[in-house]
C-alpha cells in the first residue's frame, strides 16, 4: 500500500506570494540605496557651498541680502559695518518688503525676502559709511525689472557724492532705457562706460554682475559674459575716489537726482574687491544647489 507522498512543492498561489515579498524587499533596498546617494549628494554639495563661501567672503566688502522683511535697516552680514538705511523709511510707500525673491525655500516652502521699488519716487537707500578706493571689484545682484515701466532706466548700484556722479570714482551700474545692463565709472575729467546688449525686461529674475579686473571691465548676465562687453579703461586708477569721505554705497538710486531709481525688485546685493572669473560667477549662479531652489516667476 502507497503511502502519500509529502508535500514537498510550492502552489502556484505561494510562488506568487514569494515573488511580490521578493518585489517589495527589492524596492525597499534600492529606495534606501537612493536614499544614502541623496544624503551624500546634500552632504557633498553642503560642502562645496561652504567651501565657496569661505572663499569669496574673503573679498567681501558688503553683502546685502535683503532677507530683514522688516525695519529700516539692510544690513551689511560682511561685519563691515556698511548698513544701508532709508530715512524716508521702507515700507513708506516707495519702497517695500517683498516675498518676491530669486529664491525659495526647497520643497516649495516660504519664500525668501526682496525689496520692492515699487514707483519711481522717493528712494534713499544709502549708507552713512564710504566705501574705500580699490584696483578691482566685483558687484553682483539678483534683479528683477518691473514690465510696467517700458523704455525707463534704473540704478541698481551706485558708489557715489550726492551730486550724483560728479567726483572722480563714482560708479554707476544701472538698467538703461534699451533694457541692457551698463556700468558707468567717473574719471577726473570724463566719464567712462561699459554698455550689454542682453534684454533682461522679460519679467524674469536675472544674476547681473560687473567685475574689473584692474585693466578692464566685463558685464556678465545669468553667468554668461554679456557679448562684446569687454573694455579697457584709458586712465590706471580712476576707481581711486578724489573724495573719500563721501563715496557711500546706494541701492537703487545714484544721489540726489530723482531720476534713473529702481523699479522692481533687487535681492542678495553683493560687493566684493576682487575680480570675480566667469567660473566664481557660474557658482554664484548655481548655489540655489545648497539650500534654495531658484524660481522665475
Amino acid at each position: 500500500m502507497f503511502k502519500p507522498l509529502k508535500k514537498n512543492a510550492f502552489t502556484i498561489l505561494e510562488l506568487l506570494v514569494v515573488i511580490v515579498l521578493l518585489g517589495l524587499l527589492a524596492a525597499v533596498l534600492v529606495i534606501g540605496i537612493k536614499s544614502s546617494i541623496d544624503q551624500g549628494k546634500l552632504a557633498n554639495i553642503a560642502s562645496y557651498g561652504s567651501t565657496l563661501y569661505r572663499s569669496l567672503s574673503d573679498s567681501a566688502i558688503a553683502l546685502w541680502d535683503m532677507d530683514e522683511g522688516s525695519g529700516n535697516d539692510i544690513y551689511d552680514k560682511s561685519n563691515n559695518g556698511y548698513n544701508i538705511i532709508d530715512s524716508a523709511g521702507i515700507d513708506s510707500g516707495f519702497i517695500t518688503w517683498s516675498d518676491e525673491s530669486a529664491y525659495r525655500e526647497s520643497g516649495g516652502g516660504t519664500s525668501r525676502k526682496s525689496l520692492s521699488f515699487i514707483n519711481s519716487g522717493s528712494n534713499n537707500l544709502v549708507s552713512n559709511k564710504s566705501l574705500p578706493g580699490c584696483d578691482r571689484f566685483t558687484i553682483i545682484a539678483w534683479v528683477k525689472w518691473n514690465k510696467n515701466y517700458i523704455g525707463s532706466a534704473g540704478t541698481i548700484f551706485s558708489r557715489s557724492s550726492s551730486n550724483a556722479m560728479a567726483d572722480p570714482g563714482d560708479i554707476l551700474f544701472s538698467k538703461r532705457s534699451t533694457d541692457v545692463i551698463r556700468i558707468d565709472i567717473r574719471g577726473p575729467v570724463t566719464t567712462y562706460l561699459l554698455q550689454g546688449t542682453t534684454n533682461i525686461n522679460d519679467g524674469k529674475w536675472h544674476l547681473i554682475a560687473a567685475v574689473y579686473d584692474g585693466s578692464s571691465f566685463k558685464l556678465y548676465v545669468d553667468a554668461k559674459l554679456d557679448p562684446n562687453s569687454t573694455y579697457v579703461p584709458p586712465i590706471a586708477g580712476i576707481l581711486k575716489p578724489a573724495t573719500p569721505n563721501n563715496n557711500l554705497p546706494r541701492i537703487g538710486n545714484y544721489g540726489a537726482s530723482i531720476n534713473d531709481r529702481w523699479k522692481g525688485w533687487i535681492d542678495e546685493m553683493h560687493l566684493y574687491s576682487d575680480s570675480f572669473s566667469q567660473a566664481e560667477i557660474q557658482k554664484l549662479y548655481a548655489k540655489g544647489l545648497n539650500y534654495h531652489l531658484f524660481v522665475n516667476k
